[in-house]
């Protein structure tokens, strides 16, 4: 979801991908089965467990290392150090690209799930406690409270076992006392938390969360972001105010969402992606049969 923004700057040399294994020489043409977008870049899992990127190529995270993979994660923010890509991987996690903050130095544990931020990796671990790692201000943030969810931005925001939406990082700890959610999603500052049929948008900073947008969501199935979901019959539906507002058409099983783009799974396999601007851009073009 998604009005793309890309900034270069001078001086910044990408850190070595974190792993010493090769980069894929290609995936095999197999349907796909998880899809992250973020910052001008789609990374994508086959059903083999390989993962490719498209869309930026001469950036440190436009190239997945060699492993079979679980899932796969973006930054959901636009920025000069949002350049790393994560996954979980039998017994552990792996990232790769920019590593400026340590972002992608993976301790040896098992998380349940990952999210990344502008230059910080946070994880939740099996007993729902979070760890991260980055800058310190993120670490010195964290809650020690046990978390069911967690997104990132700038910052980061999760969901406790209670339903409670907390945020850490950049503007020091925030909990939406106000808010009791479901689900959340997250964008730059902007933390999306569902509530029963209606979905608030909330801008965090370090005074606390000011209310931006508020929105129906009927028939909610999955995957809020930005102002879009997937109903209970499988269609996609987006608010007006979201990025990407003009969703194909049909069942989808998994969505998520960019900077005014989206991509979206399809129950066989089939990957789509949509949104502003042209759509011959690069990271519309989802490689191989199994796009669209």
């Amino acid at each position: 979801m998604i009005g793309l923004i890309l900034l270069a700057c001078a001086g910044t040399d990408a850190a070595p991908v974190a792993d010493s294994a090769s980069e894929w020489d290609g995936c095999a043409d197999s349907p796909w089965i998880d899809v992250a977008a973020g910052n001008g870049l789609v990374c994508g899992l086959h059903v083999d467990g390989c993962g490719e990127c498209w869309g930026r190529t001469d950036d440190a995270d436009a190239a997945m290392p060699d492993r079979t993979w679980l899932d796969v994660e973006l930054p959901a923010v636009t920025g000069l150090d949002t350049e790393h890509g994560c996954g979980r991987i039998d017994g552990g996690s792996l990232c790769w690209g920019r590593s400026s903050h340590g972002q992608t130095s993976m301790p040896d544990e098992e998380f349940e799930a990952l999210a990344l931020g502008l230059d910080s990796t946070c994880g939740i671990r099996t007993d729902g406690t979070i760890r991260c790692m980055g800058p310190r201000t993120i670490e010195d943030s964290t809650p020690s409270v046990r978390f069911s969810k967690i997104v990132g931005g700038i910052g980061f925001c999760g969901l406790t076992v209670e339903g409670a939406v907390m945020c850490w990082g950049y503007h020091g700890q925030t909990r939406l006392d106000s808010v009791v959610a479901t689900d959340i999603a997250q964008s730059d500052d902007v933390i999306w938390a569902l509530k029963s049929d209606r979905a608030s948008a909330w801008w965090v900073d370090g005074g606390g969360a000011l209310p931006t947008a508020d929105f129906d969501v009927p028939d909610y199935r999955k995957h809020l972001c930005r102002g879009c979901f997937i109903r209970t019959d499988g269609s996609i539906d987006c608010d007006a105010s979201g990025s990407a507002s003009e969703p194909p058409a049909g069942e989808f099983s998994a969505l998520v969402c960019a900077d005014r783009y989206a991509c979206a799974l399809r129950g066989d396999g089939h990957l789509t992606c949509w949104g502003e601007g042209d759509a011959t851009n690069a990271w519309y073009q989802v490689p191989g049969s199994y796009g669209g």
